[in-house]
């Protein structure tokens, strides 16, 4: 994978709801399609399948006005007595089976890649804002990291989730799903299983 596909991977966006403008919306739009037409050319076999399952929802998508990137933390979750204890990602099925300190399970679409998304067993990491980005300025809301990995791989929004479609290595998944992987995890102790 090259740089340049890890930060196609990275175009979710994050735009305040005061810069959501006609004009703003236009050129996310093209900015979406951009990345896309990018992607789908550096990776053909991986954009066939299956529609988006997400809407964008407050996750903007696209190109941002400018770098976001000392927005990224360690954190306990929002609440230390029910908290995801573990994301078990399933390649294959394209699925997240969530596990909270309650004992109450989720099953949760995601669009992982078989090729590049690391497997095995590792922690929740550093955790960044809804105005994330990667250095070319493309969003990455609610980015949360496997801790192996850093700023490389994690959870984020995405701008296409469902069956047939994958990532560039991240475990993309819904904007709301996305934040709520951010604030109900435990950095350092919540577990991540990729298999």
């Amino acid at each position: 994978m090259t740089d340049d596909e890890i930060d196609i991977e990275a175009s979710e966006s994050n735009m305040d709801e005061d810069d959501l403008t006609q004009e703003n919306f236009d050129e996310q739009a093209d900015s979406s399609e951009s990345s896309f037409l990018q992607m789908k050319k550096g990776n053909r076999a991986n954009n066939s399948g299956g529609g988006n399952i997400c809407s964008s929802g407050s996750c903007p998508q696209g190109k941002q006005k400018s770098v976001t990137k000392s927005d990224c933390h360690t954190s306990l979750p929002v609440d230390t007595t029910n908290f995801i204890t573990s994301l078990d990602v399933n390649i294959a099925s394209q699925n997240i089976h969530v596990t909270w300190s309650s004992g109450h399970t989720e099953d949760w679409a995601c669009s992982p890649n078989p090729s590049h998304t690391p497997r095995g067993t590792n922690v929740v990491g550093v955790k960044c804002s809804i105005n994330h980005t990667n250095r070319h300025k493309d969003g990455m809301a609610w980015f949360t990291s496997f801790d192996s990995q850093g700023l490389r791989i994690g959870f984020h929004n995405s701008q296409r989730v469902g069956a047939g479609i994958v990532s560039h290595g991240c475990v993309r998944v819904c904007c709301d799903k996305a934040n709520i992987i951010n604030r109900n995890t435990w950095s350092g102790r919540t577990t991540i299983n990729v298999v």
